[in-house]
């Protein structure tokens, strides 16, 4: 049976949701590579997300930047930020360019690995009390330009950019 090569990487070849922690020692040492993460958050900024690309955040775990996750750790955020009821989650095609891997559940509130030379960092973040039931993976990425949004899901309904659809009033979205 042929492989398929997973959507987070051209050197990775897992497909199960948690390939990122299996397959890290698989990867060269890369300066440029597209991996495909997530954006979770409540459908009152979906608009905006949609008309103007996702906004580094000032602050944060790994200091600003454009913080992404897995699919379902997304889902969880969404869904928190949401109340549970109208959330949006972001599909994100990603140049992650040089990235640092921090061990275990370190933090890097000052986002000192921008100045390292790093255009985004990766650690686990701790379980967040209320919102994920275990730790999860979370990437920064220094640069709006190298995230792509290629797909939503809103509150369990699949919406593609490109086509019409409705948050609190209809809005039509142009393709890149």
């Amino acid at each position: 049976m042929p492989r398929t090569e997973c959507r987070y990487g051209k050197h990775c070849w897992r497909l199960d949701d948690d390939h990122w922690q299996n397959c890290e020692k698989l990867l060269p040492v890369v300066y440029v590579y597209k991996v495909y993460l997530f954006h979770g958050t409540r459908c009152s900024s979906a608009d905006s997300i949609l008309a103007h690309g996702l906004n580094p955040s000032t602050e944060g775990r790994l200091g600003p930047g454009i913080y992404l996750t897995t699919r379902k750790a997304a889902r969880w955020v969404a869904e928190h930020r949401g109340n549970g009821e109208m959330w949006c989650v972001f599909e994100v095609e990603v140049d992650l360019g040089h990235e640092k891997v921090l061990d275990g559940e370190q933090d890097d509130k000052r986002g000192t690995w921008r100045h390292e030379g790093f255009h985004s960092c990766r650690t686990t973040h701790p379980t967040w009390d209320n919102v994920t039931p275990k730790p999860f993976p979370e990437w920064c990425v220094c640069n709006a330009a190298n995230c792509k949004i290629v797909g939503m899901v809103q509150s369990g309904h699949i919406v593609r950019p490109g086509f019409v659809h409705n948050f609190n009033k209809q809005i039509a979205v142009a393709s890149n």
